[in-house]
């Protein structure tokens, strides 16, 4: 019996297994379709095996039932809601303006947005993918940058002001803080910081990561004990990669002798 991890297993299934289909050779074979991929993969080139293309073949022997057992139970992940846990998404960026709390609720409002089916069909292509390329989603991202609202390349201020709407609510509303005869900021007037850009792509990355790792437990709890040739490991998965490591026994130094101990 074999002992893998649940992620190392799923690549096993679905690259060397379930793509079976034809072929005496089996997937070795330069003729099948998956071994002139291969060669394809590896050489950047077709082989010629003195054969026309349409006799290509995928190897049409059985898979192995633990691969079946797998397939089985990735597509159990569609009848199952993942929610988003509760994750620092963001701990290795710095944030001295605190506008990244706001950029993740808007990449979680836009993933929880998705219709609850076509949440579930992209968990289960995105175990699926994610084992045919052998990886996890890729969540490494650099920070946006944070930079002082501008018009014109000067700084523009910004003032709060009640408002009274034709119903009679007041409502507080953002409006232009400089004094347009002075030409200097009023009262009150604060400046403004925003993103570079908008990350809501590498947060969404993020978010794959997340559920991909949740997706791995529960295939790895599903198929317990229903293997006859493997033994499972749990996925070889940290929830948060990207947050900093944090010295537990930082170094101290003596500064000049004085016995003042500073960490480092």
């Amino acid at each position: 019996m074999k002992t893998m991890n649940i992620d190392t297993f799923l690549s096993w299934a679905f690259v060397h297994e379930l793509a079976k289909g034809g072929g005496e050779n089996g997937l070795q074979s330069a003729g099948s379709a998956w071994g002139a991929i291969t060669g394809m993969a590896q050489l950047g080139t077709l082989i010629d095996t003195g054969h026309y293309a349409s006799s290509m073949y995928v190897d049409q022997s059985d898979p192995h039932p633990d691969a079946i057992e797998a397939g089985r139970a990735v597509a159990r992940l569609a009848d199952c809601d993942i929610a988003v846990p509760a994750v620092d998404f963001v701990s290795d960026w710095p944030d001295p303006h605190g506008l990244l709390p706001d950029a993740v609720g808007a990449a979680l409002e836009r993933y929880n947005l998705r219709r609850p089916d076509l949440r579930r069909k992209h968990i289960v292509n995105l175990v699926i993918c994610r084992a045919v390329l052998g990886r996890g989603p890729d969540w490494q991202a650099d920070a946006p940058k944070q930079r002082m609202v501008t018009r014109s390349n000067q700084p523009v201020w910004f003032i709060k002001k009640q408002v009274r709407d034709s119903f009679g609510r007041m409502h507080t509303v953002e409006i232009d803080g400089r004094n347009p005869r002075s030409r200097r900021p009023r009262r009150g007037a604060y400046r403004k910081y925003e993103l570079s850009h908008d990350p809501v792509g590498e947060l969404l990355d993020r978010i794959d990561w997340v559920l991909w790792g949740q997706a791995l437990q529960i295939i790895h709890a599903d198929l317990r004990g229903k293997l006859s040739g493997h033994a499972l490991r749990p996925p070889n998965f940290t929830q948060n990669p990207w947050k900093p490591v944090q010295n537990p026994h930082p170094q101290t130094l003596d500064m000049q002798g004085l016995g003042k101990r500073v960490a480092v």
